[in-house]
């Protein structure tokens, strides 16, 4: 799973949130899990020096 987030100004410092639903294959029980996705976009112009 990746996420691509534009590259434009709107997008910079906002945050945003997922939920996903996975289910085994094969399985006829309810044996579904869910996760919160938390995302954080980095503000226009902060890049980390190596």
């Amino acid at each position: 799973m990746w996420l691509e987030i534009p590259d434009k100004p709107e997008y910079k410092g906002k945050n945003y949130q997922f939920i996903v639903s996975v289910e085994p294959k094969g399985t006829s029980t309810g044996g579904s899990k869910y996760m919160r996705i938390l995302v954080k976009n980095s503000q226009a112009g902060d890049k980390k020096k190596e």
